[in-house]
């Protein structure tokens, strides 16, 4: 009995401390706040029944606008968005740990896209894979820094000839601060 006591108490101790060195981990860094990027889409006035890009990656950039600074990646990884399905909708695109600090640009990296009209798919043209943003923003120490990226979908797509252009018209919306969890 006393054997069975000593090793549920011991798991019952590694259960404690791998919980613990979560919470930890969870934790801010010091000097360091938490940005979120979220996107929407407002309605469409087009026949357009879907607007779907692969953005790469977003970064955005601390310092001044005159390029002395640095880029972080808040996501860098391929997500695949259609812009149709969250008109009106809020999705979590990414989120990251930041130096606290200005910043001054976020930057947009899409690979490639699609537009499907009166339920036919074409090509999406985009003419520059880097989009870069220009809005200045602060990341607190220990505080949550959300930005919204709302698309125009009405002055994004253009219809040239046999071709559908991408040129993005975003707004940038910053919510307010919340305390980092």
């Amino acid at each position: 009995m006393a054997m069975i006591t000593k090793y549920v108490m011991a798991v019952f101790l590694l259960f404690i401390s791998l919980s613990l060195t979560g919470c930890m981990e969870n934790e801010s860094k010091e000097g360091y706040g938490s940005m979120v990027v979220k996107i929407t889409d407002a309605p469409s006035s087009y026949n357009i029944s879907g607007v779907i890009v692969k953005i790469t990656r977003i970064s955005v950039h601390a310092g001044n606008y005159n390029g002395s600074g640095k880029w972080f990646d808040v996501v860098n990884e391929t997500k695949t968005i259609n812009l149709t399905a969250i008109k009106g909708v809020e999705e979590i695109l990414g989120s990251a740990q930041l130096p606290a600090g200005n910043y001054t640009q976020i930057r947009l990296d899409i690979e490639n896209g699609t537009v499907i009209v009166d339920g036919i798919k074409h090509n999406l043209t985009v003419p520059s894979t880097s989009i870069k943003l220009v809005k200045e923003f602060e990341i607190k120490e220990n505080k949550t820094t959300t930005l919204l990226l709302d698309f125009d979908m009405d002055k994004s797509i253009h219809h040239a000839g046999d071709k559908f252009i991408f040129i993005p018209v975003i707004k940038i919306v910053e919510e307010g601060l919340m305390p980092y969890h």
